[in-house]
């Protein structure tokens, strides 16, 4: 037991330490000045740019259970953060009705012109803009976000050696509020995501993370197609399954079993999901 505390320690430290590095490496880095003066621009044309991407969701249908899906890639610095988004995107659309009412939030150099980043503010306005459309009696909204994620603080959002803030548990669970946005599915993949569990729980919430609230989670390497999560939950369990909760518990086995293999410490992935939410899940058939 006491090897596999040391282990344990020793792995979560060296994986902070990674994702703390990092950051630090992309906020210090000596910045381009070209580069800098397109971000900023881009910046000062996000209000414009989340409108225009709000406008273009189809229209709320009466008396039709519409889904709403939200992505947010954080982290700029790796690609698997913008294929993991825009992926799960692309399931939701073709598997569960959200075409035409989805919209992904991304830091990522190559897409600035395409995708609103995914800063707090424009999490803020997204979910604003779509509550204003959006029947809380029917509707529901699925939210998936994967990035890193820090101990005790929550998901971060960053772009080159730009910070873009902090998305915590309270600043989600408030902005959702705020929009009477009360039906909802939220994944959250990151390090230490099981932060947003007892923030957002509730009756008519399924809450997913990849990792309790004191553990990393894997996969979030530079060349990666996929977290660790991402890959078992929305390629391997999802798909198949058709249903949320089934494939979490499929999905955890399959991590669990990986990090045996790669001998890494549980990541112990998290699930919350309200019985008013099981209705709806139920009457959905997911």
């Amino acid at each position: 037991m006491r090897l596999f505390q040391k282990t344990f320690l020793a792995v979560l430290a060296i994986t902070l330490a990674f994702a703390t590095n990092l950051l630090a490496l992309e906020r210090t880095a000596k910045p381009d000045p070209k580069l800098t003066a397109r971000i900023e621009a881009v910046g000062k044309r996000q209000p414009q740019m989340v409108e225009k991407t709000l406008k273009d969701l189809a229209p709320q249908r009466p008396g039709v259970r519409d889904l709403y899906f939200v992505g947010v890639a954080g982290f700029g610095g790796q690609e698997v953060f913008r294929k993991e988004t825009e992926r799960v995107r692309e399931l939701f659309d073709a598997k569960f009705g959200t075409s035409g009412r989805s919209i992904i939030l991304v830091n990522n150099l190559a897409t600035l012109d395409r995708y609103p980043l995914a800063t707090p503010n424009n999490l803020r306005r997204v979910l604003a803009g779509i509550s204003k459309q959006f029947d809380p009696k029917e509707d529901v909204l699925i939210l998936f976000m994967t990035s890193h994620g820090l101990p005790r603080k929550g998901f971060v959002t960053g772009l080159a050696h730009f910070d873009l803030g902090m998305i915590t548990p309270n600043l989600l669970a408030e902005s959702l509020a705020a929009g009477g946005i009360k039906n909802r599915i939220v994944v959250v993949s990151s390090c230490f995501s099981g932060l947003f569990v007892p923030a957002l729980a509730s009756s008519d919430t399924l809450v997913i993370t990849a990792s309790s609230a004191d553990r990393a989670s894997f996969g979030c390497t530079t060349d990666a197609e996929w977290t660790w999560f991402g890959e078992s939950y929305f390629v391997d369990a999802l798909p198949k399954r058709g249903k949320f909760e089934p494939a979490f518990y499929e999905a955890e086995n399959a991590v669990a079993v990986r990090e045996v293999f790669e001998k890494m410490p549980p990541s112990k992935p998290q699930i919350s999901l309200g019985d008013g939410m099981r209705k709806i899940l139920e009457e959905l058939g997911y």
